[in-house]
């Protein structure tokens, strides 16, 4: 089981990540999050602070879950508060770490202790691209656990750090859609990949006028 303790002591330090590096975090499409059924939540994927800033999100709706590269479980505090949160880690490029990940995530679902949240492009986007590849094999916790698929996008993420003393950074997170387990019936891995690429990329690549997105994600090296 889950250290519920270490999980609110989390989830009470996420919100105040926000507010203490100078975010603007505007939402939308949080409605959309079920709250009464688990899910599988993908985003794309710009900065260290991306997971920080939708966990604290998604607390709000039901316990939730990430996936984690191996590496950040060493790092000292957070690497712990990882461990005692239930965060599944992954090393990447290793096929049994990654079927592991994959049953490990299937076995929570079905036993409905939380949802499961992951960056399917497998890293952050350093590249002018708006997404990278997804990578299929992460689909198959859907496709065996036949629950919804909540895709989102966050943006300007990859400015944070450096804009904390220059007047801070606007982040917004979007909630686009929702893709009931009737919708994706039948597909494969890689054709569900690319049906969740596609709503990201239609998102990433139209903006609303009135918002202050940085024209490079990725950031200057000044």
């Amino acid at each position: 089981e889950f250290s519920k303790a270490y999980r609110r002591m989390v989830e009470v330090t996420l919100h105040m990540i926000a507010p203490f590096c100078g975010v603007r975090l505007h939402k939308t499409g949080m409605d959309k999050i079920p709250t009464d059924r688990r899910f599988f939540f993908t985003c794309n994927h710009r900065s260290n602070f991306d997971p920080l800033l939708t966990l604290a999100l998604l607390s709000e709706k039901q316990e939730t879950v990430f996936v984690s590269k191996a590496e950040n479980s060493n790092i000292p505090f957070f690497g712990s508060l990882m461990r005692a949160y239930g965060t599944l880690t992954l090393v990447r490029e290793d096929d049994r770490s990654g079927v592991k990940m994959v049953i490990d995530a299937i076995k929570i679902i079905k036993e409905n202790r939380a949802s499961i949240a992951i960056y399917p492009e497998g890293w952050s986007n350093l590249t002018d691209e708006t997404v990278l590849p997804l990578r299929a094999g992460a689909f198959k916790v859907p496709l065996k656990t036949k629950v919804p698929i909540v895709v989102a996008t966050i943006q300007n993420s990859r400015h944070i750090a450096r804009r904390i003393l220059r007047g801070g950074t606007d982040v917004y997170f979007d909630v686009l859609r929702v893709i009931e387990p009737e919708e994706y019936e039948g597909l494969s891995t890689n054709e569900l990949a690319d049906m969740v690429s596609a709503i990201m990329k239609a998102n990433l690549e139209n903006p609303a006028p009135d918002r202050k997105i940085f024209k490079n994600q990725v950031p200057d090296k000044k």
